[in-house]
C-alpha cells in the first residue's frame, strides 16, 4: 500500500478544492492516505478511520509518528526479523495483507520500538480497527464538515459502516441535498436526492471538464 498513488479521481477532487471552490471539504473512509498524496489541504481533509501512514501510542495517544520511520526503528531493533522483509526468509502474504510466518517462529524476542513521548510499547497503526470507536474529536470534526456544507456528495461508498452512514443521515435531517455516485445499493438510498450507479472517475472527469473547461 505504501507504493499506491492517487488516481484521476483524487487529483480532480483536490483541484475542485484548490483551483475553484466547488468542494468545501472531504471526509474519507479510506486509510490509504491517497487524498493527502494528491495534495488535498490538511485542513480540508478528514480521514474518518485514520491512516496507515501514521503510528499511534495506545497509552498516551501520541499519533504523529511517521509509519515509514517507525518501520526503520523496528528493523534496527530486530535485525533477524528484517530478513523476512528483505526476502531472505520465506513468508506467505495473504490477500488481506497479513503475513504467515514459518512454523516455529518465536515472538518472544521481538523488540517493539517505544513511543517517543511516553516510552510505552503499546503501539499500533493510526487506524480504527474493528470493534474500536472513532475518537470523539474526529466525530465532532466530521459533524462540523457536514453542518457547514450546503450539500453532500458521496463517492464510491456503500455507506455500510455506521460511522459514514450517520453523517449522511445528519445531512438528511438538516434537509441538505444528498447525491451518491457509486455502483450498487447503499445504506442511505432512501435518504438521498439523486443517485448515479456509475464509476466515479468518468463522472468526475466530465464534471471537471464542464466546470473548468479543460
Amino acid at each position: 500500500m505504501s507504493e499506491a498513488l492517487p488516481n484521476v479521481s483524487h487529483h480532480i477532487l483536490t483541484k475542485l478544492i484548490t483551483e475553484q471552490p466547488y468542494i468545501q471539504n472531504i471526509i474519507t473512509q479510506n486509510v490509504d492516505h491517497l487524498h493527502s498524496k494528491s495534495n488535498t489541504p490538511d485542513d480540508r481533509l478528514l480521514e474518518l478511520h485514520g491512516t496507515l501512514y501514521r503510528v499511534e501510542c495506545i497509552d498516551c495517544g501520541e499519533a504523529s509518528a511517521d509509519r515509514n520511520l517507525y518501520q526503520h526503528r523496528i528493523h534496527a531493533r530486530n535485525p533477524v526479523w528484517s530478513e523476512f522483509s528483505l526476502g531472505n526468509r520465506e513468508i506467505k502474504i495473504n490477500p488481506d495483507g497479513d503475513v504467515e510466518l514459518p512454523a516455529g517462529t518465536s515472538y518472544d524476542n521481538f523488540d517493539i520500538p517505544p513511543c517517543l513521548s511516553c516510552g510505552s510499547q503499546k503501539m499500533k497503526p493510526k487506524v480504527v480497527f474493528f470493534g474500536e470507536n472513532i475518537k470523539p474529536f474526529v466525530t465532532q470534526q466530521a459533524e462540523r464538515f457536514v453542518e457547514s456544507a450546503s450539500a453532500v456528495l458521496v463517492l464510491g461508498s456503500s455507506l455500510a459502516t455506521y460511522s459514514s452512514y450517520r453523517l449522511v443521515r445528519l445531512a438528511h435531517q438538516a434537509n441538505k441535498p444528498i447525491g451518491i455516485v457509486t455502483k450498487g445499493p447503499t445504506r442511505a438510498d432512501n435518504l438521498i436526492s439523486w443517485k448515479g450507479e456509475v464509476g466515479c472517475t468518468p463522472v468526475l472527469t466530465k464534471l471537471y471538464s464542464n466546470l473548468i473547461g479543460t
